[in-house]
């Protein structure tokens, strides 16, 4: 037995140790595609378990890579094209590949008319190009690298001799022979450039240059590794593409649905696209392509009112006790009193209470039933939809005693025992007829005519009422005996045809005809869908009439119910694309990227990116307008600032952009606009946005200047704008009187004469003899008291900025120019060329050497007398406002915001607080019944007594009352009154002490007794 062991055991190692091996490989088979990309594949066979043998079972050969047709399509172009048919929300698009470099094998797409980037499937199929240049394909959703045999994994590469695989070593050794050979193997592929396609399909769009890899021999497309020896070509711009006609957009309308209700007030729908035109197709498209207001898809309809029952009041119940009636009027409010059923009448009688019961052992519970009118509500109208259903009998006997006949049964569509039209019964109506087989019937020798055809009756009526139709049974029938028998026993006479013959000639009841409900009004986040409802009647003559609702039998069937309740899912959302960042070259356009939910029609919110599924849209892209021109020189428009104030009229003024003037009335004016670089007579002018004419008594003159004759300030006060190309500057006009410009004028001029001559007598009319000095120049002075000074002047010292110590003054020092007909206020650097100096604008000042500072004493002590929260008391010291000499000084020379604080809180445990009562008053009144002693109640400080007022707020009050019992009253004669007064010690309640009422007795006995 153990030899036997130990046999099986080395019998069982052995056979679990043979190594599996591999056979050789197949053949490739087919190619998956005939053209755009497509696999072969060869296997190989283990031989052994599966799992010992190393490697993979199969190999995969790319295959037939040219494009397809005319187009140029490869297999991830006709995927995405396999979804242009595919409704998107009712819209409907051409989608062309995305290429993504994180996922290269998930199939995204593009619209094109949209640019909208969303994820088709969740790989791709097996075959398909990982990359537009990529050197992989992907086989079960994950890119494999291609060697240059063409063989999906292989690690095969050219050598620089162009030899797929080799070492290098198989082209001759000399330099120039192997960069001829070199050549001589890449020329055969050679980089391109394509265009990818029009980003519009009408209209004009843009296409994008890439780098394609193509053989010089056929022309077709290949992979980038053919092409890897040779430079790739720089790429143009974008380019400009028509692809189409003019697109025309417009909105498309159905016809409005019936109403949703039969009577009142309802609403009919129709459907609203907006479509796209070209050609002689029509294309849904987004609803934001119609710039048109949208139609309504909703409108409201009314059918005329609703017939309904109205009801009174219940009268009082029939008796006082026990149980009565109670009863009300109900009348039918309609245009005739037929159209309200009496079906839905609501009560006129119901049992009352009267409240109370009519006697002891009288009372009894009332078990009478709630009528369907007390009580409906949806349950019970969804429990009264009954479904018509097919009902049979049995069979009949069967046609024939011999050979093969029939058997029948009756077979209706019956709803709550009432029999309805078969079109009212779901599912397959029964059969009414099926063979039987009575044995072989006898044989007879009376030839063709002992069997003849016979209408012998007639099949069930097609309807069971509204006029239905019912056909005769044709039978074969045996003469002599007069029996049906087998068919074929006839089959060589003429069969009559069959006849027919209305029946059951009589009307409907009513009944109702619903139709398929329509479309939700929304894809997602609760909508409603409605279908018509009407009461209808099948008449004797066949014809279908159209009846009011009430006529047909409760319930109603609803006509409208919700829909799409689900959550509506995030989509991106992209506005329109903004101008072009740049007017000449290549640029950028940008439009913003929104994530958006749907929450219920035409409402709508921006939600987080995370929410949206799919790529995010891309939010800019190139755009080209051209190349750009330069400009030897850039227009300039050389302003003048400052302020030109008119004090004397002339002949004609000249003004400069960039000033503002004050003008007296009616002054003729030239504004001249000095412009380098630009063509005088493109310059324009223009006020309050509106072009100014070349002829008028506003006009601009042929040199670009503008003319202002005799000018209104009613008309003429604003700004004008000259505009040189892009470039602009304007003029600010506004006017004075002559007074307000001589005040002016002599104002200016006394502040030169006072600031250069010390107060000499000056005379406006420039006839004083004067001087240049270093703040005046003079420019000129003729006989005529005509004057031009250029000067500076100044306003007066602002006060020192310091009330102590060392501060500061300042002062506006302008630049003028004045003559005897206007004042120029210039910038101070036209004065400056003239030689003069410019005055200083701030200077040092002092009001007082020294600044007093605040002074603090020393804190008191944390008392208990000036306890004032509970734990804490307060502390005081003395601030001043002192000089260093320790002298007083005012408050106001302190600064206020620096001053310490004189008082603050400190902490005192002894600051509790109590309730302190004082002691009981004398029982009032002193005799009587029942009387009243009281004590007053204040709040104190506990180690002080003093008072701590509302302190104890928080704090249980102690009572500040109780009873008393006095002593009796003795009624004696002597309890009079003493005083005149004793009726206001009464009221004033004083005859709680006892000298009042000791003195006013009577008084306060009667108020006792009171």
């Amino acid at each position: 037995m153990k030899c036997t062991r130990s046999i099986i055991l080395i019998v069982v190692v052995i056979a679990y140790n043979v190594t599996a091996e591999w056979l050789d490989w197949g053949e490739y088979g087919n190619c998956s595609r005939p053209c755009g990309g497509g696999l072969v594949n060869k296997t190989r066979t283990c031989l052994g378990a599966t799992h010992t043998c190393t490697g993979t079972n199969i190999r995969y050969k790319v295959c037939n890579t040219q494009a397809c047709g005319s187009e140029g399509l490869f297999i991830r172009d006709k995927q995405c094209q396999s979804f242009n048919n595919v409704s998107i929300k009712d819209n409907y698009f051409h989608w062309v590949p995305y290429y993504s470099s994180s996922e290269p094998c998930v199939l995204y797409c593009r619209t094109v008319e949209t640019g909208f980037i969303l994820k088709m499937q969740a790989q791709t199929w097996n075959g398909t190009a990982c990359g537009k240049q990529s050197g992989g394909v992907c086989i079960g959703g994950r890119c494999k690298k291609v060697g240059c045999d063409d063989i999906v994994g292989s690690k095969r590469k050219l050598d620089p001799c162009g030899v797929c695989g080799g070492d290098g070593t198989s082209c001759d050794k000399t330099r120039d022979h192997r960069k001829r050979h070199h050549e001589a193997y890449v020329t055969g592929f050679q980089w391109d450039i394509g265009w990818s396609m029009c980003s519009k399909t009408c209209g004009k769009g843009i296409q994008v240059p890439f780098e394609v890899c193509k053989n010089l021999d056929t022309g077709e497309e290949v992979g980038t590794r053919f092409c890897s020896g040779t430079d790739k070509p720089s790429l143009p711009r974008t380019r400009v593409c028509d692809e189409r006609d003019t697109c025309d957009f417009r909105w498309q309308t159905s016809k409005w649905g019936s109403c949703s209700r039969s009577c009142g007030d309802g609403f009919k729908y129709r459907r609203v696209v907006c479509v796209k035109r070209y050609n002689s197709s029509i294309e849904h498209v987004l609803d934001h392509n119609c710039v048109d207001a949208k139609p309504q898809g909703k409108t409201s309809c009314y059918l005329g009112d609703c017939p309904e029952w109205l009801t009174g009041p219940w009268s009082p119940c029939s008796v006082s006790c026990g149980y009565g009636q109670q009863k009300r009027k109900v009348v039918c409010r309609a245009s005739s009193t037929d159209l309200c059923t009496t079906e839905h009448k609501p009560a006129t009688v119901q049992k009352c209470f009267s409240g109370k019961s009519c006697g002891t052992g009288s009372f009894q519970q009332d078990d009478s039933t709630v009528t369907e009118h007390d009580f409906f509500d949806d349950a019970m109208l969804q429990d009264l939809f009954t479904l018509p259903r097919f009902v049979v009998s049995s069979w009949g006997p069967c046609s024939v005693t011999c050979g093969v006949g029939y058997r029948h049964r009756n077979v209706t569509c019956k709803k709550d025992s009432q029999v309805v039209p078969f079109s009212e019964c779901e599912g397959t109506e029964p059969h009414s007829k099926r063979e039987c087989h009575q044995g072989k019937c006898p044989l007879t020798a009376s030839g063709d005519e002992a069997f003849v055809w016979r209408h012998r009756k007639f099949k069930p009526c097609s309807q069971t009422c509204g006029r239905g139709t019912q056909t005769s049974i044709l039978e074969c029938v045996d003469v002599v005996s007069n029996r049906t028998v087998v068919d074929f026993l006839c089959e060589k006479l003429i069969r009559p045809g069959p006849i027919t013959q209305y029946c059951n000639v009589i009307d409907c009841p009513p009944g109702w005809r619903v139709s398929e409900y329509g479309t939700c009004s929304v894809p997602c986040g609760g909508g409603r869908q409605s279908r018509d409802i009407e009461c209808v009647q099948m008449t004797s003559g066949g014809a279908q009439e159209t009846l009011p609702l009430y006529r047909c039998p409760d319930p109603v069937p609803l006509s409208e119910r919700s829909c799409n309740l689900k959550f509506c899912q995030a989509e991106w959302k992209t506005g329109s694309w903004a101008e072009c960042s740049v007017t000449c070259g290549a640029g950028f356009e940008s439009r913003p990227v929104f994530c958006v939910k749907h929450l219920k029609t035409n409402l709508q919110v921006n939600v987080s990116d995370s929410e949206c599924i799919g790529p995010r849209p891309t939010n800019t892209r190139p755009c080209y307008f051209g190349d750009c021109y330069k400009l030897q020189q850039l227009p300039e428009i050389k302003e003048r600032k400052g302020v030109f104030i008119q004090t004397k009229r002339s002949k004609r003024i000249r003004l400069y952009v960039g000033e503002k003037a004050i003008l007296l009335p009616n002054q003729s004016v030239k504004i001249k606009c000095p412009v380098r670089n630009f063509h005088k007579k493109l310059i324009f002018w223009t006020k309050d946005h509106r072009l100014i004419p070349l002829v008028g008594r506003v006009r601009v003159s042929s040199n670009g200047a503008l003319r202002i004759t005799r000018a209104n300030p009613k008309v003429d006060t604003g700004v004008f704008t000259c505009s040189a190309g892009l470039l602009h500057a304007t003029v600010k006009v506004s006017f004075q009187s002559k007074r307000e410009a001589k005040q002016q004028a002599d104002t200016i001029l006394n502040s030169i004469f006072q600031a250069n001559f010390n107060g000499s007598n000056f005379q406006a009319d420039g006839t004083s003899k004067m001087k240049n000095t270093k703040y005046l120049h003079i420019n000129a002075i003729d006989e005529n008291s005509g004057y031009d000074y250029s000067s500076f002047t100044t306003s007066n010292w602002t006060e020192c900025s310091e009330k102590c110590g060392w501060g500061t003054q300042t002062r506006i020092v302008t630049c003028n120019h004045l003559t005897d007909k206007f004042i120029r206020l210039l910038p101070e650097e036209e004065c400056l060329k003239r030689g003069l100096e410019k005055p200083t604008s701030t200077q040092k000042c002092i009001i007082e050497s020294e600044c007093p500072s605040w002074t603090a004493g020393e804190w008191s002590e944390c008392t208990d007398e000036k306890c004032e929260k509970v734990g804490h008391s307060v502390q005081t010291r003395v601030v001043q406002c002192l000089y260093k000499n320790q002298t007083e000084a005012l408050v106001s020379k302190c600064n206020i915001i620096e001053k310490p604080i004189a008082r603050e809180h400190c902490k005192n445990p002894n600051c509790t607080a109590e309730w302190q009562t004082s002691k009981w008053s004398d029982c009032t009144p002193l005799c009587g019944a029942k009387g009243r002693k009281l004590r007053t109640l204040s709040c104190v400080w506990v180690s002080t007594k003093l008072p701590a007022y509302n302190v104890c707020r928080n704090k249980a009050k102690p009572s500040v009352s109780k009873t008393c019992k006095p002593a009796k009253c003795r009624h004696t004669e002597t309890c009079v009154d003493n005083s005149s007064f004793c009726d206001l010690a009464g009221h004033l309640k004083m005859c709680r002490y006892h000298k009042f009422r000791w003195k006013c007795c009577k008084t306060c006995k009667q108020a006792n007794i009171s």
